[in-house]
């Protein structure tokens, strides 16, 4: 004969709790209504708080969207600032360009000048010879050439008539000054 098989790995029933067992079914029904309810208040304020986060959050994002557009006009702003002043610079520098050549130009034009210049005193001078410097002087004062004679040169004492050693010197200069530049 076969022998029945024993169940002893079968699990026993859950075991509640001794106050369970007390708890008539009414009582743990109202028991899982208070849970529920307590629940059910926990959610509806959780839900309130997440609205209120909610429209927290709105709010800051319709700031932060205000700033944004308030920042990129600014920024724009900004921009044609900047691109106005390029374009400034840029004309101002035109500006200088034309006028550094145009000081070059002047500076050109006085060297030539006080190269004529010293080309006169070195012909007078020259033609000149060897007067006594307390006689005649030459010299260049601001880009003019002076040609001072002096008084016991030019007349006698006494006299209104111009000496003819004067004439001389005079005549010697009129022919330096008379020749064309560059001879």
């Amino acid at each position: 004969m076969k022998s029945k098989p024993k169940y002893t790995d079968v699990p026993t029933p859950i075991e509640w709790p001794l106050e369970f067992k007390k708890i008539n079914r009414n009582s743990f029904d109202v028991f899982i209504l208070n849970t529920c309810q307590n629940e059910k208040s926990v959610s509806m304020r959780n839900e309130e708080l997440l609205e209120s986060k909610n429209e927290g959050l709105k709010k800051e994002n319709e700031f932060l969207e205000e700033n944004s557009t308030l920042v990129l006009k600014q920024r724009q702003d900004v921009s044609v600032v900047f691109s106005t002043q390029a374009e400034s610079i840029r004309k101002a520098m035109e500006n200088i360009g034309a006028k550094d050549a145009y000081i070059q130009d002047l500076q050109t034009s006085m060297a030539g000048i006080d190269s004529l210049n010293m080309a006169l005193v070195m012909n007078l001078k020259g033609v000149l010879g060897n007067l006594d410097d307390k006689v005649v002087t030459i010299k260049v004062d601001k880009g003019v050439v002076f040609i001072d004679i002096s008084n016991k040169l030019l007349f006698k004492s006494g006299s209104d008539t111009v000496t003819d050693q004067a004439k001389s010197v005079l005549s010697k200069v009129v022919l330096i000054l008379k020749k064309p530049s560059g001879h």
